[in-house]
């Protein structure tokens, strides 16, 4: 359901998302029932040809590359086991002083790809003892601590998994001074919220990551960057790769590439990410190191001065099979993610942060590594407020670069790449579902706040999925039909949606989809039709009853009714726009208390006046309502929609938690 500029800021926010981005009748997931581990290839894979490699992504940066909006610059790095196929820069790296995009010097940021250093980083911890997965991460923080009124703790394992519950939201990340990243532990204390309980819904977790790699640095007993530093980049010989983006960095750091409302580039701010944020995405690197890294992922964890991991602990960061929500849909080992290449069996991970947008991709059967890194993005939000949703609806559908960046990858991979063996999938589902408990609203578990303007924006983004006899509706699409256990088929299409129950929620997500995107069944009550249409609604009642006001003859009771219906509805509507605008900007640095404790009170004060206008209204009834001739019948009808917005605003104030805290 699509809610006016309303549902076009939830678009929006979904498109801006840093990553690449069902339902069955008979029997749902209850127990882990995964793909066969890899088997070995049955030869030796083909040698790539560089000039036929370098022929092809030339012909893509003058073609794909080109289409829409033609980043300024990008790298691309391929490799096959220990050999550089490819290392090459299109473009510039600085579009207005022309400098060229140099794939040895030029300075990349890989957003996202960086989670999988950050996990290498805590698995390297859990190896040498400093770590323990399942251990209660409140352990190790020392100026922070995460709410234990869960039934589960938060653990290294669940941040490795997408699976903590926190809050995930993006915004706090940044600053724009590299010499101001330090925390203010107070902020991100205050940042550090649970939303859910650990270890049930999987949700892409930039605060877990951001919290994982801090935690790395606590039990390096040094920095997060120094434990990347000792741990993975000095073993693999990436001299040229920091975690941050350090002095000697930004000497060669590509500029910031964003565009404008008319898809023109432009160029932008770099941001830089905060201490206890670097884990989610804050990697410097080359494509020449870039290189480095994926051979030694190609080879079991191993670079030129040691491995990394164990070779137990490898296994895990690049098995599948730990988190892979339905045996027929892609999985996750920890933070490694199955990418959807249908003839090849891929793994990986995309990033964007401000300026870049990146993409890796290892093909482990053909040992093949590819790095694609565009120089342009709009980058992380710095915060959810009704700002920065109208930029994302002015920017957001110009151009998807990880769409272009996977594409290309899709067509080198037919080309070059032979088509991987078949992997056996057991579809051996224990618990059974009748297809109409499909029905009912689903919400994406990607998009998670604990904001006002977060869970307004997440609420707009439902999709309602329909039963009819054997076929299903989720959203527009369908209809579907159930063709095996947990999976739903469309007629002539490929597209299928997969059904999972864990922990007690029932799941659905396509088949091509990755786990960190599901869709969570909610209850009814949470629809935008109960929740945010009313609410929209109700904000009518302003207009008309000023309008009223000058309808009604001077000191009538409708005047009076009429004047505090405006003033109530006055009042709330300003209290919900300073909340929506300025909440992040002044809740979590701790500094408009003062602020935000006038604005709800504010709401507070429509809300109690709207419950006072109900009671003069049903005191009055008899003048209010009066039913006798055609003008008192008009006035009455005026009156009923005003009662019926005052309802509304009371019932949805609470159901929103507006009312009863001050600070929220």
């Amino acid at each position: 359901m699509r809610l006016g500029i309303a549902g076009l800021l939830a678009q929006a926010t979904r498109r801006l998302a840093p990553a690449v981005a069902g339902f069955c009748g008979a029997s749902i997931l209850a127990a882990a029932c995964l793909h066969a581990p890899l088997s070995a290839a049955q030869s030796a894979p083909a040698r790539l040809q560089p000039s036929s490699v370098e022929a092809f992504f030339d012909a893509a940066w003058e073609d794909d590359f080109a289409t829409d909006l033609r980043p300024p610059g990008l790298v691309i790095t391929v490799v096959q086991g220990d050999n550089i196929v490819l290392n090459k820069g299109y473009g510039v790296s600085d579009s207005e002083r022309g400098t060229a995009a140099d794939p040895e010097r030029t300075r990349l940021r890989i957003g996202s790809v960086s989670k999988l250093f950050t996990a290498l980083t805590a698995l390297a911890l859990v190896d040498q003892g400093n770590l323990q997965m399942d251990r209660n991460v409140n352990d190790y923080l020392r100026r922070v601590q995460i709410e234990d009124d869960y039934s589960t703790p938060v653990t290294v394992r669940t941040l490795l998994s997408h699976l903590s519950g926190l809050n995930a939201d993006v915004g706090g990340y940044m600053s724009y001074d590299n010499s101001d990243t330090a925390n203010d532990f107070d902020e991100y204390q205050r940042r550090l919220v649970r939303v859910r309980n650990s270890g049930v819904v999987y949700g892409y977790d930039n605060m877990g990551i951001g919290l994982l790699g801090y935690i790395a640095g606590l039990a390096n007993e040094s920095t997060f960057p120094r434990a990347v530093e000792q741990t993975i980049l000095e073993p693999l010989g990436m001299k040229k790769t920091t975690m941050g983006v350090p002095g000697e960095q930004l000497r060669e750091l590509a500029a910031c590439h964003s565009w404008n409302s008319d898809g023109e580039t432009v160029q932008c701010q770099h941001k830089f990410m905060r201490d206890t944020f670097m884990g989610a995405g804050d990697i410097t690197t080359t494509g020449d190191d870039m290189a480095r890294f994926m051979s030694a992922m190609l080879g079991g964890g191993c670079g030129e001065a040691g491995c990394v991991l164990t070779a137990d602990s490898f296994r895990d960061f690049t098995d599948m099979s730990l988190n892979r929500p339905h045996p027929a849909g892609l999985g996750m080992g920890y933070v490694m993610l199955e990418l959807p290449f249908e003839s090849h069996y891929a793994i990986g991970h995309s990033g964007g942060q401000d300026g870049f947008s990146t993409l890796l991709v290892l093909f482990p059967e053909s040992s093949v590594g590819l790095f694609i890194s565009q120089m342009h993005y709009p980058g992380i939000p710095d915060a959810h407020n009704l700002a920065v949703g109208l930029q994302l609806i002015s920017t957001s559908g110009a151009v998807n670069p990880g769409a272009k960046a996977m594409s290309v990858s899709r067509s080198f991979a037919d080309r070059f790449v032979a088509p991987d063996s078949e992997r056996a999938v057991s579809l051996d589902l224990a618990e059974s579902i009748a297809i109409e408990e499909l029905a009912g609203l689903y919400l994406r578990t990607r998009q998670v706040g604990d904001q006002f303007m977060s869970r307004l924006m997440h609420r707009m983004d439902a999709v309602r999925v329909t039963v009819s006899g054997d076929t299903v509706m989720i959203g527009d699409r369908g209809p579907f039909k159930v063709a095996g256990p947990g999976v739903l088929a469309q007629e002539g299409s490929d597209t299928r949606y997969l059904a999972f129950r864990r922990g007690g929620e029932q799941f659905l997500y396509r088949s091509d989809g990755l786990p960190i995107n599901l869709l969570m069944q909610v209850p009814r009550r949470w629809e935008p039709r109960v929740t945010v249409l009313p609410m929209l609604l109700s904000l009518l009642a302003l207009p008309l009853a000023l309008l009223a006001t000058l309808f009604f003859k001077g000191g009538s009771a409708g005047r009076q009714v009429s004047s505090l219906v405006a003033l109530s509805v006055a009042l709330v509507t300003v209290g919900l726009v300073c909340d929506m605008a300025f909440y992040d900007e002044l809740y979590y640095p701790g500094s408009g208390t003062l602020a935000i404790m006038a604005w709800r009170g504010l709401i507070m004060a429509g809300w109690l006046l709207a419950l006072y206008v109900l009671y003069v209204m049903v005191q009055c009834r008899q003048t209010v309502f009066a039913m006798s001739g055609v003008g008192n019948i008009a006035t009455s009808a005026l009156f009923g929609v005003f009662a019926v917005c005052l309802v509304s605003l009371l019932a949805l104030l609470v159901y929103w938690d507006m009312v009863g805290t001050l600070l929220g």
